[in-house]
């Protein structure tokens, strides 16, 4: 049962394709709701990037305690400034630094935020059937410590960002401020859609 619930399942490439297209759809439909079109992404490579991504952050050991999430944050930071995207690492611990990055917009809609987090609990590597931070993929699953809590979402959180970045929409959402709040508001992916 342990070796189950941590994995991430490859059942085909068509699969894993999907399951990137619908992870990566949602926000990025939302933010070009009001764009001009772009040519649809080769999600065959965009499957390969994603995998690789996930892999890399597994390899990452950020158990906690005592988290060391700013060694993924910086890894993920050198993805984004790649592709020009502006972030920052922030925390009152330097080893347990937050990434915040910004895709910025026209401001005519309120802002949208995709989070994850990177630290994952220990691991009793006795009850694993593989090293939990090799990222090891067999019979088409990747095993690994934080497959499926939470560095599966902060890689998915990492596509849509570089999609939004490569396809160069006029969104109309834009960041807060540095240190700004707004009013928070959780609306489904319909209303999303229609605001």
């Amino acid at each position: 049962m342990w070796r189950e619930a941590n994995h991430f399942r490859f059942d085909s490439a068509e699969k894993m394709k999907q399951r990137v297209i619908n992870a990566v759809l949602a926000v990025t439909a939302l933010l070009l709701a009001n764009a001009v079109p772009a040519a649809e992404p080769d999600f065959d490579a965009v499957q390969h990037e994603a995998v690789a991504i996930l892999r890399d952050l597994v390899r990452i050991d950020t158990t906690s305690p005592p988290g060391n999430e700013t060694r993924a944050a910086r890894h993920l930071e050198k993805l984004l400034a790649a592709e020009g995207i502006e972030s920052e690492i922030y925390g009152a611990d330097p080893t347990r630094g937050n990434l915040v990055a910004r895709l910025r917009g026209d401001g005519s809609k309120a802002p949208l935020l995709v989070m994850g987090h990177t630290d994952v609990v220990g691991a009793q590597t006795a009850q694993w059937s593989v090293d939990p931070f090799a990222a090891e993929i067999e019979d088409g699953f990747l095993y690994g410590r934080g497959t499926v809590d939470d560095k599966d979402t902060v890689t998915a959180g990492l596509m849509t960002m570089l999609l939004l970045k490569q396809s160069k929409p006029l969104a109309k959402r834009k960041p807060p401020k540095k240190g700004q709040r707004r009013k928070h508001q959780q609306l489904n992916p319909t209303q999303l859609w229609k605001n």
